[in-house]
């Protein structure tokens, strides 16, 4: 019977252990993403105050730590959007001329 219970107790703490671990990639990956955000924002917010906006620089794709990251400018936010593990995972980041003002996750 110990064994039993000590075998379950090890198999939750791996399974526990790797959703940490899947965790912290995402992580990683989310602020490479949201610093790479912040890079765009700026570009976009000076392009619009000196009136210099493009039609064609509102859509992109970039790969960041070996993810393909679609941007897509809705005027006063980022949408940057990600398959991992065939699950989307959005980002909104939601700027002005001064830059960055909120980070939120879209549950879509």
């Amino acid at each position: 019977m110990f064994v039993l219970l000590f075998s379950t107790w090890v198999a939750i703490q791996v399974e526990a252990r790797s959703y940490l671990l899947s965790a912290a990639k995402r992580s990683d990956i989310d602020l490479s993403i949201i610093e790479r955000a912040k890079y765009v924002a700026g570009d976009l917010a000076w392009k619009k105050r000196c009136g210099l906006e493009f039609e064609d620089q509102q859509q992109f794709n970039e790969l960041i730590k070996d993810k393909n990251v679609y941007f897509h400018d809705l005027d006063t936010y980022l949408e940057c959007s990600y398959v991992d593990q065939d699950q989307t995972y959005k980002i909104l980041v939601f700027y002005d001329a001064t830059g960055i003002v909120k980070v939120e996750y879209d549950k879509n």
